[in-house]
């Protein structure tokens, strides 16, 4: 399926811009022709072949860290409950973990455009497993901070980002459906590694099923080694090439980096950048701290291990099963990803409330309520990127992506300590779940904002002429 663009592949009234900072490392390199801002790069693209395989290894990492929440619930609950560590510091280590890792997931695109698809995946894995390896050694809340927030945390969205930005470059036609079937990778995820966690934590304990999990973590290394450049696997020889021939030297790799970083904050000039960013870092927000909720508030009614893992394994089928039919759903009734995504926003928040009207209710009507939120959680993230490459373009993928970051980072920062702070002050898990469903509401209002927005990047365009 095509994906229908605004206009332009870029923004109205930023059609000459090459790429973020791309004019400023002009200066210092010795160039070749640059990727035009058509559609020729698409052209190129497998469309196929060893692009299924990047889609596989883009599964893996999904499957690995697609329900690093949930896992966090499940492996840390009993831990942090024994210490007798308050909601709002639990609720610091969780989002901080997404504050630090989104913030630096802003030089994804830097730092990819520099190094490589596999060379920064090869490292965000061998960071995030050492992190939780040394989680199973903690001893207090604070030791955490250091050991999962920073060192296991930071790597989490830089490499679920890292995948949404290599599938697109190496489909055009299939795009959707590569997408769709790699972010299956999360349904899976929260269908088995909640219930192999706590398999590992029954059998045998805190310490080495933290362990035993940091290792399968170190198989996202062993994924990210099959994101080779796509100009290796194209069906033509390029046109252009993005890349410059630059001479290699440790000043000219920072200056490079530290240009793009620049560079990239000229997206945020564009009133749809800002609505499209805070629409998703809010819904990133709410999803993860959803799936790290729910641990908590049914254990705090009295559930047990194994219906949480029930629970959590009926959010999963769904979103595994939306993952498949959202594409021919798309195709079908002729749907933007915007429109997908406005979707799925819309039964996130819809679902999370009705978790709240659940109350102390049996476990059945839980599990209709989380079936019901991942057929929601399926259908925003299957568009996540791909509502990116639908108004701004292929080209501007990877740095939207990263830009993104900033927008995900705030919003846990702002919304998920108040999230912990309202569970302290009310003493009710019920009452956070509310909250964050109202804050989800408040993102899908945000998109009646869109056509301002563009009435806002038409005059830039006018002025810049």
């Amino acid at each position: 399926m095509s994906l229908k663009t605004e206009n332009s592949p870029l923004l109205d009234g930023y059609a000459d811009l090459e790429r973020p900072g791309q004019r400023e490392k002009d200066k210092n390199a010795e160039e070749k022709p640059l990727l035009g801002e058509d559609t020729s790069e698409e052209d190129c693209a497998p469309n196929g072949g060893w692009g299924w395989l990047v889609t596989l290894a883009g599964f893996v990492i999904w499957l690995l860290n697609g329900s690093c929440s949930a896992v966090f619930g499940v492996l840390f609950s009993g831990f942090l409950m024994d210490l007798g560590v308050s909601s709002s510091t639990t609720a610091w280590i969780q989002n901080l973990t997404f504050v630090l890792s989104n913030f630096c997931c802003y030089l994804l695109d830097p730092l990819v455009e520099e190094f490589g698809w596999r060379r920064v995946g090869l490292a965000m894995g061998v960071m995030n497993g050492c992190g939780l390896a040394l989680s199973a050694f903690a001893n207090s809340a604070h030791y955490l901070f250091f050991s999962y927030t920073v060192m296991a945390g930071i790597p989490i969205d830089i490499l679920l980002t890292l995948t949404f930005a290599v599938i697109p470059h190496y489909f055009t036609t299939k795009r959707t459906l590569a997408n769709s079937l790699m972010t299956t990778g999360s349904s899976f995820s929260i269908m088995v590694m909640p219930v192999v966690v706590t398999f590992l934590l029954d059998e045998y304990g805190f310490k080495q099923a933290t362990l035993i999990t940091a290792a399968l973590y170190f198989n996202s290394c062993v994924a990210a080694m099959v994101f080779h450049p796509v100009e290796w696997h194209a069906k033509r020889p390029r046109p252009c090439s993005r890349r410059k021939v630059e001479v290699k030297t440790e000043s000219s790799t920072l200056k490079r980096v530290a240009v793009n970083i620049k560079g990239n904050l000229r997206l945020l000039r564009s009133g749809r950048v800002i609505i499209i960013g805070l629409v998703l870092g809010i819904n990133v927000m709410g999803l993860f701290n959803f799936y790290y909720l729910v641990p908590f508030a049914m254990k705090a009614a009295g559930h047990t291990a194994d219906e949480v893992g029930m629970c959590l394994l009926a959010a999963g089928i769904t979103v595994l099963v939306t993952r498949f039919c959202q594409p021919l759903i798309v195709m079908w009734a002729n749907l933007t990803h915007q429109t997908a995504l406005m979707m799925g926003s819309t039964i996130i928040a819809t679902s999370t409330v009705g978790v709240y009207r659940c109350g102390s209710c049996c476990v059945t009507q839980k599990m209709t309520a989380l079936g019901t939120f991942g057929i929601g959680h399926g259908f925003f993230f299957t568009s996540y990127n791909l509502v990116m490459v639908e108004v701004l373009g292929l080209p501007l993928l990877q740095p939207m992506l990263s830009v993104t970051g900033l927008f995900k980072s705030s919003s846990f920062l702002i919304f998920g300590p108040l999230i912990g702070l309202v569970r302290d002050l009310s003493g009710s898990f019920p009452v956070c779940l509310t909250l964050l469903g109202v804050i989800d509401f408040f993102s899908i209002a945000l998109w009646i904002l869109i056509p301002f927005a563009r009435r806002y990047d038409h005059r830039r365009e006018h002025l810049d002429e």
